[in-house]
């Protein structure tokens, strides 16, 4: 929720014939909570690349997880000019992986009435909006996914808009054994049927996941994006037809397995009867 100081602030930067000047001069004032309203305005503006960089300054220097550092990382979200501008990105790309990378989720504070405003979320999203060029960020990414982190949806949206091309198998080997019906399955899922290349080099690993899922609802995804792949799906045939020789209509998983089969062999029919 927004403050009187933050309303005013918002609303002497619009009326300011220089938005930007006031708005830089005011994220030097010695009242951090004016600092704080500076930059709650700062979404109001069509920034240039200095007030970017004054952000990034407070961002980087504010204490962990206060309500500073929370006002800045917002700011900065959304930014166009933060998703294009090569020196920008490697001046923040660097702190964003440390948050990354060592930022806790859950309150350290005995005292729990002490602001506590982690970034990680926010980083994540940042890293995201810069896709390709935050391709740095992928290691700090992947160990979040590998070691079950609480942030790995946030990881796994960030890894897909960076590149999702070569870290099909990363996505895949995070589909959990235990929970079929999880946020963490919705995300993965989503990621790879929304940005799923057509490349035939993750075949293996797309029927591996049909002959060894313990879940049918991962099956499925299989074959859905095997389908995706078009005549390239072709090579995956002789391995599947494998597969529905040695279960025989008998499929892993629970009661919908029988209509997972149904799809398997659908799925084969198509393929043999394409050209």
């Amino acid at each position: 929720l927004y403050d009187s100081r933050d309303m005013s602030c918002i609303a002497l930067a619009s009326l300011n014939s220089e938005p930007l000047g006031f708005i830089k001069k005011t994220l030097k004032h010695s009242d951090i909570r004016v600092v704080e309203s500076a930059l709650l305005a700062c979404k109001f503006v069509v920034p240039d690349e200095e007030l970017v960089l004054m952000i990034i300054e407070l961002f980087k220097n504010s204490p962990p997880y206060s309500f500073t550092k929370h006002r800045a990382i917002y700011a900065l979200e959304g930014m166009e000019i933060l998703k294009n501008n090569d020196k920008l990105i490697k001046v923040i790309l660097p702190i964003l992986i440390d948050i990354i990378e060592n930022e806790k989720l859950e309150n350290p504070n005995f005292d729990k009435t002490i602001p506590f405003y982690p970034s990680f979320y926010r980083a994540t999203w940042l890293i995201r909006e810069m896709g390709p060029k935050a391709e740095a960020a992928i290691p700090a990414l992947i160990k979040i996914i590998e070691e079950n982190h609480s942030g790995i949806a946030d990881a796994l949206y960030a890894l897909a808009k960076i590149n999702v091309d070569d870290y099909v198998p990363v996505f895949l080997k995070a589909l959990p054994d235990n929970a079929p019906y999880s946020k963490i399955v919705d995300c993965i899922i989503e990621n790879l049927i929304k940005i799923w290349p057509k490349s035939e080099k993750f075949i293996p690993e797309i029927v591996n996941l049909i002959e060894t899922s313990p879940h049918p609802r991962y099956q499925l995804l299989a074959i859905h994006l095997l389908k995706r792949m078009g005549p390239n799906a072709k090579k995956a045939i002789p391995a599947i037809k494998k597969f529905l020789d040695k279960n025989k209509g008998k499929f892993i998983g629970d009661k919908s397995s029988g209509d997972v089969g149904k799809e398997i062999e659908k799925f084969v029919i198509e393929m043999d009867s394409s050209e």
